[in-house]
């Protein structure tokens, strides 16, 4: 029984540490989208990665 509780902690420890960094990089993407409206170098950038 321990060893679901331990499962089940482990699970939610990731989710919640993961759930920031999910954040900080929309906000990144989102800036550097911004930024590829002037920079058409940025966007071609952007377009290969799939990021645009």
């Amino acid at each position: 029984m321990s060893i679901f509780g331990l499962i089940g902690f482990i699970i939610y420890d990731r989710r919640t540490t993961l759930i920031p960094v999910e954040n900080k990089t929309d906000k990144i993407i989102k800036v550097l989208r911004d930024a590829a409206e002037k920079d058409p170098a940025l966007r071609e950038a952007l377009k290969r990665t799939a990021l645009w």
